[in-house]
């Protein structure tokens, strides 16, 4: 094991660093995994999202974090680094590209490959989901905000458990943009929470906090957002393996925030989504979570090719575009007032 502390994989988007039990007081090896884009603070251009290329380097991350011989693997997505799941801007970009059918397979490819390695990881894993940490206060307690995690949910579904801030928000938007989504959401979902949760998340395209995550299994413990990092170190202090909570709620309308939504779900997605859900179960049923995670990539496959989520994703991008200059602007304007 290298250095008490010391990161063994040291790359752009994502480090992990090693501690050794025996030198510190949570008594087992452990690994920690940090999800990093620098882009998300800057002003006026919050690149929260996953590109290619970080996805790349996650795959190569779990490549290297699966030799270690440790008891456990934390890994952190805190929003918003994460928090807007895949790249319009990179798909935005790609889809004025002679080569995007390619790409967008290959895309899609790379996140039913990243999800099975993430699986195929031999010892305890724990992915924990929190806000943006915003600041300090008094007590010097880091201060965190809700996060939406959008498409980003379902990458830190694919470990072994998941351990939540209660006012984080997560959400499935795709539902708007015209597709589902396509990391693996639907099939991770569906093998944590059941099918009525999962088609009332993927529908509706509307977001659950913390709370609501762990009444239906897409979390297997939720504390305080300020608190999640401590209630990690407890289980590794503790030596305890918890398995997957089980589901025992169904959502109500009343349980999901549909306030926040930039689009209305489209009808082509819907019409979709009930024979989608049945080919999953049917799939799930004969070859797991694999069978599972290429029907969920074949429909996010096709929908990402009609004109509907093409138009959509220009729409947005439109949007985002605007939102940037009047937050560039209002900045401009709060730095001028200040002198």
């Amino acid at each position: 094991m290298a250095a008490n502390g010391s990161y063994g994989f040291n790359g752009e988007f994502v480090r992990i660093r090693l501690y050794n039990g025996r030198e510190s007081p949570y008594r087992h090896d452990h690994a920690v995994v940090s999800i990093l884009n620098s882009g998300w603070a800057t002003p006026g251009n919050p690149n929260n999202a996953l590109t290619t290329p970080m996805l790349k380097e996650f795959s190569q991350a779990l490549d290297w974090l699966r030799k270690q011989n440790v008891e456990y693997g934390v890994i952190n997505w805190n929003g918003p680094t994460t928090g807007s799941g895949m790249s319009l801007d990179e798909f935005d970009e790609k889809l004025t590209g002679p080569n995007f059918e390619r790409w967008w397979a290959e895309h899609l490819d790379r996140a039913v490959e990243i999800v099975l390695k993430a699986r195929a990881i031999p010892y305890h894993t724990i992915s924990t989901i929190r806000g943006t940490r915003l600041t300090y206060n008094s007590n010097n307690r880091a201060v965190y905000l809700p996060a939406v995690f959008g498409g980003s949910v379902e990458l830190p579904l694919a470990f072994r458990e998941v351990i939540i801030g209660d006012t984080t928000r997560l959400c499935y938007p795709e539902s708007g943009y015209g597709a589902v989504p396509g990391l693996g959401g639907v099939a991770l979902t569906y093998e944590r929470t059941g099918r009525h949760n999962t088609e009332m998340l993927v529908a509706t395209g509307g977001t659950i906090d913390g709370t609501i995550a762990n009444k239906i299994g897409m979390a297997d413990r939720v504390v305080p957002d300020s608190d999640v990092s401590k209630a990690v170190y407890e289980v590794i202090q503790s030596g305890e393996k918890r398995g997957r909570k089980r589901s025992e709620f169904e959502l109500q309308e009343k349980d999901i925030d549909l306030s926040g939504r930039r689009f209305l779900p489209e009808r082509s997605v819907l019409n979709v989504i009930p024979g989608m859900m049945s080919q999953i179960e049917v799939a799930y049923r004969a070859r797991g979570l694999e069978g599972a995670l290429k029907v969920n990539r074949d429909v996010c496959f096709e929908l990402g090719l009609s004109d509907v989520f093409r138009e959509n994703v220009f729409e947005f991008q439109r949007q985002e575009r605007e939102r940037r200059i009047r937050q560039l602007e209002e900045i401009a304007r709060t730095e001028e007032t200040a002198r």
